[in-house]
């Protein structure tokens, strides 16, 4: 039988040991956290399995929220909880904001409720506790590569946990409906020619359901959704590579460089190589006005 000194050093050890696998956790996943500045939202209907927080510093976007719409001004916080489905619209520039995506189970305090509710209302306006969030958001932003991985996660359980005591929740339940099984299958394959009638055939549901699903649910018809979730790819390209535009036309999913031009013109009053050199000239100045 241990000694109480030798129970005491194997504990010692083995707190240790899961002090230092618990860190290295929190390491692994601080680098898979996203935090950036954004300047607009637009993306067609999705999910997944992360808290996604924006918080808007200046203007305003609009959002499709489990079927509801909402305009999010400056000043507030949009929260959407693993499951929900939800889509952004905004004019390039017309907002300035901070996304957060996280995986929900690192938060701690009142903000680790958000792995099994989600809020009635996804809008946070603040009153009392405004500035004191804005705050914390804007450290943990502004020292997200110094801050050790543990006080970065610790602020923004912070932050989050005063949005959430402002709340109303409700539980949920983590069971795939119809709808999102659908979104899933058009995530994997919008790269490739996709179809109705595959889905049907995939998933096992009828055609004239599923275009009803995305008419009558989602809010948008099965081409719109399918040409954002390739738009979406193709700007990330034209923002952050050299890609040539007949390659971002290709790796996106778009049949033809002529159907790319044509769709990316009627969405973004612009060619592909306008935007890029618009991106180019914004973060220039950007960067200028940083210094």
């Amino acid at each position: 039988m241990l000694q109480f000194s030798q129970r005491n050093a194997v504990n010692q050890q083995f707190s240790a040991e899961l002090e230092l696998r618990t860190e290295n956790i929190v390491k692994e996943v601080h680098q898979g956290i996203k935090f950036r500045k954004c300047v607009e939202h637009n993306y067609p209907p999705h999910f997944h399995d992360e808290l996604e927080v924006i918080f808007v510093m200046e203007g305003s976007f609009w959002t499709s929220y489990n079927g509801q719409e909402y305009t999010v001004t400056a000043g507030s916080a949009f929260i959407a909880t693993a499951g929900t489905i939800h889509t952004y619209k905004s004019p390039m520039y017309s907002c300035q904001t901070l996304l957060l995506i996280i995986d929900p189970t690192l938060l701690s305090g009142t903000a680790a409720q958000l792995v099994n509710t989600m809020p009635l209302y996804p809008i946070w306006h603040g009153v009392e506790q405004k500035q004191i969030v804005w705050d914390l958001v804007q450290y943990a932003y502004d020292n997200r590569d110094q801050l050790p991985p543990k006080d970065f996660v610790l602020l923004l359980s912070s932050a989050i946990s005063l949005i959430v005591n402002d709340m109303t929740l409700e539980s949920v339940k983590h069971k795939l409906r119809t709808e999102q099984k659908i979104l899933m299958y058009c995530m994997e394959h919008y790269r490739e020619p996709i179809s109705l009638s595959q889905i049907a055939m995939a998933l096992r549901i009828s055609e004239s359901h599923i275009s009803h699903l995305f008419g009558r649910t989602l809010g948008i018809s099965f081409p719109s959704y399918i040409n954002g979730l390739r738009l979406n790819d193709a700007v990330k390209l034209l923002e952050r590579s050299s890609t040539s535009i007949i390659d971002i036309a290709s790796q996106s999913g778009f049949a033809s460089l002529r159907s790319f031009n044509h769709i990316f013109l009627k969405h973004y009053n612009m060619t592909p190589s306008q935007y890029r050199k618009l991106h180019k000239s914004q973060n220039h100045e950007s960067k200028k006005l940083s210094k």
